[in-house]
């Protein structure tokens, strides 16, 4: 039987690889061949949105299943951290937030007349 892509119905020979082979029945065959990535960004529609248990070729693909990784996650993190610095930037926006609202609260008695007369 012919491989052909479940997508765009393209023939794929013996020299041509599908891209992606899933274990889904589809047009009487067993299995499912999608022929590019293009192709493989609406296969959903056939095989269903959660495919990726069904995929044969899981070798050909990094991102399509996790990679588990054995590295720590705090290796990733500078862990050199100037608390004195954040609490002073933290101080000056709480100074600049309170003269912000003193600035607007002393506008208040001002009306919107009295400023075009």
């Amino acid at each position: 039987m012919n491989k052909c892509c479940c997508i765009c119905e393209k023939n794929m020979n013996e020299e041509k690889k599908p891209w992606m082979i899933l274990n889904h029945e589809y047009n009487n065959q067993k299995v499912t061949y999608c022929c590019s990535y293009i192709c493989s960004k609406r296969i959903e529609h056939v095989v269903g949105k959660y495919y990726s248990h069904k995929v044969i070729n899981k070798e050909d693909f990094n991102m399509l299943f996790p990679i588990l990784n054995d590295k720590n996650e705090t290796d990733n993190f500078n862990l050199d951290i100037d608390y004195e610095t954040i609490q002073d930037e933290i101080d000056e926006e709480e100074r600049i937030f309170k003269m912000e609202e003193e600035f607007y609260d002393s506008c208040d008695g001002y009306s919107s007349e009295e400023f075009y007369e």
